[in-house]
C-alpha cells in the first residue's frame, strides 16, 4: 500500500518552511518523504540563527539550509526583531530565502515555528511579510487594477474594503496566487 501511494502524485504541491530550532526539526520529519526514485516530495526549507541547530536536520538538504549566522537569538522576541531589523545582511539573507526559494508550481506554503522567543517567534512574521509581498500583493494590485476599470472611482472610493475584498477573492482563485498556512508550537513550561 505505501509502495503505491509513493507512485502517485501529491494533491496538494508545497513547500514547506521551519524557522528556529522547533520549526526546522518539524519541517526535518516531512523531509523524511520521498518518491520511490528518492526524490523529495516536498519543498522543505529551513531557517536558524545559529549553525548548531541546522547540523542537527537530518532530511532537509544542506542546500535548502540558510543560517543568519548570528549565533541564535537568545529568547528575547524583542531584541530578536530589532537585531533582525538592523543586520542588513541577516535582513537580506531572510528576504532572499523567503522569495527565491519557493518554488513557482507551489499551490501552499506552509511556515512552521515554535513560539519559545527566539528565532522562530521573530523570523516567521518577517518572513511572511516578505513572502506576501513578494507573492501574492502583486497579483492582488492586479485584480484590484481590474476591478477599478469596471466601477466608477467615486464608488470605489466610498467603498474601498468591498472592492479590496472582490480583489482580493478574485486574486485567490488565480494559479499564481499562493495560498500561505501558519503551523506553531507553543512551549510548555
Amino acid at each position: 500500500m505505501a509502495k503505491n501511494f509513493l507512485k502517485n502524485e501529491v494533491a496538494v504541491k508545497m513547500t514547506m518552511v521551519g524557522f528556529g530550532q522547533a520549526g526546522t526539526r518539524m519541517v526535518d520529519k516531512f523531509a523524511e518523504y520521498t518518491q520511490t526514485d528518492g526524490t523529495a516530495v516536498y519543498n522543505c526549507l529551513a531557517l536558524n540563527s545559529n549553525d548548531g541547530d541546522l547540523a542537527e536536520l537530518k532530511n532537509v538538504p544542506k542546500s535548502n539550509q540558510v543560517s543568519l549566522k548570528l549565533g541564535g537569538l537568545g529568547k528575547n522576541p524583542e531584541r530578536a526583531v530589532k537585531v533582525l531589523d538592523s543586520n542588513e545582511e541577516a535582513k537580506e539573507k531572510l528576504k532572499e530565502f523567503i522569495t527565491e526559494r519557493v518554488r513557482p508550481s507551489d499551490e501552499l506554503v506552509l511556515f512552521f515555528a515554535g513560539l519559545g522567543g527566539g528565532t522562530g517567534t521573530s523570523t516567521i512574521i518577517k518572513a511572511i511579510e516578505e513572502f506576501s509581498a513578494f507573492h501574492n500583493k502583486p497579483v492582488i494590485r492586479q485584480e484590484l487594477q481590474k476591478v477599478a476599470q469596471l466601477y466608477p472611482m467615486s464608488e470605489i472610493k466610498a467603498n474601498q474594503a468591498k472592492f479590496a475584498r472582490i480583489a482580493f477573492e478574485n486574486a485567490i482563485e488565480r494559479k499564481d496566487f499562493i495560498k500561505m498556512g501558519i503551523v506553531v508550537t507553543l512551549p510548555v513550561r
